[in-house]
């Protein structure tokens, strides 16, 4: 497709995908030590306001069509901004449920699930989900009917998808408390010390069970513990 990229940032607004940006660490899902609202006692939506009043960035307005892949926490974050959009430009990719979006909204959600994931459809990682949607319908969808509305393009995803069979859910494996952050404390630094990663890491590619609010702690015990033997090496 030849169409501007940008990238939903919870720290920095509606970024170009070729922009340099500064190293940060914020987000607005559930479960990270790095959300906005474990340290600022804000909501998504007023934080995602204070960032367009800084940055004064703006939503493409020459384009047809405005594919957004988000998940459920940080469509919430841009909402209001959804809201002053034509539905009939929007398409919406997200694996949260519809019903968490506002009624206006919901028609512009395009109708994937867990079909996608077969092996001839675009499989992946559940984190990826609304990426990978977005992607299917710019290669597979759009290019069959570009100027198409909103019914035309549902009933194309639907038929897309229609072929083919959702695979069998993975169950991750149950751990100890020791067994986590001894997982943790060996991948630390493949993910940069980031707890989203981390966590996509212990659940999609080492196949552990972990629930969100156990896993802040664990990792917050691993950091804490590393940050201890850290001190213990400086010279008195």
């Amino acid at each position: 497709m030849n169409a501007p990229l940008k990238i939903i940032s919870a720290g920095l607004g509606l970024v170009d995908s070729e922009a340099h940006v500064p190293a940060y660490e914020a987000t607005v899902a559930p479960g990270s030590l790095d959300t906005i609202s474990s340290h600022l006692n804000v909501t998504s939506e007023r934080w995602w306001a204070a960032l367009k009043s800084c940055q004064q960035f703006k939503w493409p307005t020459g384009a047809q069509l405005l594919l957004i892949a988000a998940s459920g926490p940080y469509l919430k974050m841009i909402e209001q901004d959804l809201r002053g959009l034509s539905v009939d430009r929007l398409r919406l990719f997200t694996r949260a449920d519809i019903r968490a979006l506002p009624a206006s909204l919901r028609s512009a959600v395009m109708p994937y699930d867990d079909r996608l994931d077969a092996s001839d459809g675009r499989p992946g990682t559940i984190a990826d989900f609304a990426q990978r949607a977005m992607a299917h319908f710019a290669e597979h969808v759009l290019p069959c009917a570009p100027a198409g509305d909103l019914k035309e393009h549902t009933g194309l995803v639907l038929s897309r998808l229609s072929p083919l069979t959702a695979p069998p859910k993975r169950i991750g494996r149950k751990a100890t408390d020791e067994e986590i952050m001894a997982a943790i404390a060996a991948h630390f630094e493949a993910v940069g010390g980031q707890s989203s990663q981390m966590l996509r890491k212990l659940r999609n590619e080492l196949g552990l069970a972990c629930e969100q609010s156990r896993f802040r702690d664990l990792f917050k015990g691993v950091v804490q513990r590393q940050r201890g033997e850290g001190m213990g090496c400086l010279p008195l």
